[in-house]
């Protein structure tokens, strides 16, 4: 049998009746799919119901129309299921007069307000269908494209004078968030920060902006446009309105609305992983306190009902028998899968080369459904369906009815990954990424999955998406594994190994004979980016004199997100006016040869997993200073990678270190020891044995 899915499953969609019995003709929904409304028309018998696309049911003709209503068993049925009968004509409110006992569970809506809210529904379809275009805009057209559907939301605005008993699910803020949720996710933060502004005039309770979730997308939109860290008590309204988006979604989901629930989840996951809450900043209750701060997050049903499943890992000895049926003498097949936020796995495949077969699949590039990093509302659904063929069940139990062989995009991309992945012995996933949370939920227990994590990885959703049971082994560098235990432990993954590696690096290609002026030089291997901070490498500078700083790597780009826009003006402002004192290089595929003007080399960053460029200046023979990373400080940070002597407190002893190795001969002496370090603690000969040791041990 085929495995199957939820999506055959009649979704929980409300059910709007419009009546037509004045002879009126029933116009055309447009909006009813965009909005996942059901919608019947009522006309009487010999009035044609004009073009529609949605079952008309007819209604014997009479002078009395009401009674007619009234004694047809097939209408009164359709009327008591109803959530909103709208009347389009003087005929059909009289009918809602009469009937108003009969229908006092069922909202209704006379004929002076239809022209009201159909005007709002149809503007808002036109939202809707120019919102889910694929395409990326960019540039200047990126700016118009928001300004437009902005003013597509002014008139929605402007026009939504809806009676407040409509049901919550045709009501605007519920098409509004949804609308809100794809907009942000193809056009970025140029939507959410036009869209705020627009949203602000929305005639929304707070109430409805809760239970649609449209609370949560306003809040993470603004987060998006901020221009200084959030917190104190931005911080509490964050974890307030997660936490009520969450309980909706679970209330949804107790009442068998699936595809609201995981909408709602995916906007409260939306607004805790923010990256702006986390990603570029000094300090972040993520990681000073993930158990409190995701708290409500890991409790809900709706959570726990999509990534926990009663499955489980093959024990050694299941794996034993496994291997058995492979040659004689055979190595186990290895899948390495790179990740979307960097290109860190070709030493990883070299080294394993070595011992066992291996295949690269890049499935981001391969599959467009798992390259993007952001959580977009396909995610969750897809993610559901996929489960659920597994289990036979979805989330709410229901018979699973998905063929996984049909031609869309969650069936092509289900079996790609299913295929690949089964097809080897043990998975190697590089960041934790829809890649690695796609190849966990796919592969069958008796797959080893080992999953890298790097750094920001660790601070976006994915991580929480991954199927834990599948896991065996995870790799991380030592400034993040207090903090990957942790949230291992609240996801119930606490059984997980977690190894303590560096990256692997062939760091003898660094070791190039220094430039006469290295001496006075500092250095920086990217740094084109606010979570690099290079404005603290320009006030290090400015406080030494003679030095020179070299900026190895792209700068800024042009469109920078807002919490990071002053910032970049800022940097770039400075670099210009210290003219020949800050030295600009660029990218390179030979970063050793442009290490040999730097003495020096800095790691300034805000947050590092292990920070290769600060390694690899190291390893040419440059002397370290490293600032302990203020993201990380609590929980060993810069000191649990290098050495206590390469790490400094603040400027000052950045200043102080610089100084005090200036002269030729403390320099050479210092930057000798700490090439050695880099090359012995470091080795990538000693890294790569480790690194065979956890992808290939147990099979």
């Amino acid at each position: 049998m085929a495995p199957t899915s939820p999506s055959a499953v009649e979704p929980c969609r409300p059910l709007l009746v419009l009546l037509a019995l004045g002879g009126t003709h029933l116009p055309p929904v447009r909006w009813s799919s965009p909005t996942h409304v059901r919608v019947h028309g009522v006309v009487k018998e010999g009035s044609p119901p004009g073009d529609v696309d949605y079952p008309v049911h007819e209604v014997p003709a009479a002078r009395r129309m009401h009674r007619r209503v009234r004694h047809d068993v097939q209408l009164q049925d359709l009327l008591r299921r109803a959530d909103l009968v709208c009347s389009l004509d003087d005929t059909g409110d009289a009918v809602l007069a009469a009937r108003a006992r009969s229908l006092h569970d069922v909202a209704t809506m006379s004929s002076d307000a239809w022209t009201t809210f159909d005007t709002a529904m149809g503007v808002l379809g036109s939202v809707l269908q120019h919102a889910t275009r694929q395409e990326q805009p960019a540039g200047r057209r990126a700016v118009v494209e928001v300004e437009h559907l902005a003013q597509l939301y002014g008139e929605v605005l402007r026009a939504a004078a809806v009676a407040s008993a409509v049901p919550p699910e045709l009501r605007l803020a519920g098409a509004v968030a949804r609308a809100t949720r794809t907009i942000r996710t193809h056009q970025g933060f140029l939507a959410a920060e036009r869209l705020t502004q627009v949203l602000d005039q929305a005639r929304v309770s707070q109430d409805d902006r809760r239970r649609s979730g449209l609370a949560a997308r306003r809040l993470s939109a603004d987060l998006s446009r901020a221009d200084r860290h959030v917190s104190g008590s931005a911080l509490v309204d964050v974890g307030q309105v997660a936490e009520a988006t969450l309980r909706e979604a679970d209330r949804r989901l107790e009442d068998g609305d699936q595809s609201q629930a995981l909408d709602l989840l995916g906007d409260a996951m939306a607004l805790l992983f923010n990256r702006a809450l986390h990603a570029e900043v000094g300090s972040s209750p993520l990681v000073d306190e993930p158990h409190s701060f995701l708290e409500a997050l890991w409790a809900s049903t709706t959570f726990r009902r999509l990534v926990t499943r009663n499955g489980r890992r093959a024990t050694p000895q299941e794996r034993a028998r496994f291997a058995a049926r492979r040659p004689p003498g055979a190595a186990p097949r290895v899948l390495v899968v790179p990740g979307a936020y960097g290109t860190f796995h070709g030493p990883v495949v070299a080294a394993l080369e070595q011992m066992a077969p291996v295949t690269v699949a890049d499935l981001g590039r391969s599959h467009p459904l798992l390259k993007d990093r952001l959580l977009d509302p396909e995610v969750l659904p897809s993610l559901a369906t996929m489960t659920a063929a597994q289990e036979g069940a979805d989330m709410l139990g229901r018979r699973s009815t998905w063929d996984y062989r049909g031609p869309e995009p969650e069936q092509v991309t289900y079996r790609a990954v299913r295929d690949a992945v089964g097809a080897h012995d043990v998975v190697f996933c590089d960041w934790a990424d829809r890649s690695a949370v796609w190849v966990t939920h796919a592969c069958p227990p008796r797959v080893r999955v080992v999953l890298r994590l790097h750094g920001l990885d660790v601070l976006d959703p994915w991580l929480h998406l991954v199927r834990w049971d599948r896991v065996t082994e995870v790799v991380v560098s030592a400034a993040l594994r207090s903090l990957v235990e942790d949230l291992l432990a609240g996801l119930g993954a606490g059984d997980v190994v977690v190894h303590t590696l560096p990256v692997l690096d062939p760091l003898q290609g660094m070791t190039k004979e220094k430039r006469s002026d290295a001496r006075r030089t500092l250095g920086m291997v990217g740094w084109g980016r606010m979570v690099k901070d290079p404005g603290w490498a320009l006030d290090l500078l400015e406080r030494l004199s003679g030095f020179r700083l070299v900026l190895i790597g792209d700068p800024f780009p042009e469109q920078v997100p807002p919490p990071a826009r002053e910032y970049a003006r800022s940097v770039t402002e400075r670099i210009a006016a210290m003219g020949d004192r800050v030295v600009l290089r660029g990218r390179t595929d030979d970063v050793a040869e442009e290490l040999r003007d730097v003495g020096f080399i800095l790691s300034s960053s805000l947050r590092e997993g292990f920070h290769l460029g600060l390694l690899e200046g190291a390893a040419s023979g440059a002397v370290p200073i490293v600032r302990d990373w203020p993201l990380l400080a609590r929980r060993g940070g810069a000191r649990s990678v290098y050495p206590d002597s390469w790490v400094v407190e603040d400027l000052a002893g950045a200043v102080t270190r610089v100084v005090h190795h200036q002269d030729e001969e403390t320099w050479c002496r210092e930057r000798v020891e700490a090439q050695r370090l880099a090359l012995t603690r470091f080795d990538p000969d000693r890294v790569a044995d480790e690194i065979r040791d956890i992808v290939l041990g147990e099979c």
